[in-house]
């Protein structure tokens, strides 16, 4: 997921349990991050962040492994928080961003329900790389 969000992986455990030890303690209104978990193994998680309160809107993220793209899961667990989002939590809508060439991402938030809202031309800079960046809505 680096190439396209440049969001590193974490170098050891423990930097991972400080990360989400630091996120736990300075949660913000509607912040959320989900386990996606297939056959007992966890392959993925979406976090629910950057909430605007005078929008009363929200961004999301998705992580999914390597091994376990292509096999729906970013697309099922995703389409389930949207709809906690905006029903239990009463989000009025849920914003995502994808790299133009990242289609895998941009399917997945097609088929969850998100629509393209608007194209950022050279949005998106990861190292010495830029795309367009892609923003996605979804409103209830």
């Amino acid at each position: 997921m680096y190439r396209y969000s440049g969001w590193n992986p974490y170098a050891t455990v423990e930097d991972a349990e400080r990360f989400i030890r630091t996120t736990l303690e300075n949660a913000a209104p509607h912040a959320r991050c989900f386990a996606i978990e297939y056959a007992g193994e966890l392959v993925g998680n979406i976090g629910a962040y950057n909430y605007e309160e005078a929008n009363n809107r929200i961004e999301v993220g998705c992580s999914i492994a390597k091994d376990s793209w292509n096999k729906g899961f970013a697309t099922e667990a995703l389409k389930a928080v949207l709809q906690f989002l905006t029903e239990s939590e009463n989000v009025s809508a849920v914003v995502a961003w994808s790299a133009e060439e990242n289609i895998g991402s941009r399917r997945a938030l097609e088929k969850a329900g998100m629509v393209l809202e608007s194209v950022e031309k050279d949005g998106l800079t990861v190292g010495n790389k830029t795309y367009n960046k892609l923003n996605y809505v979804y409103r209830r």
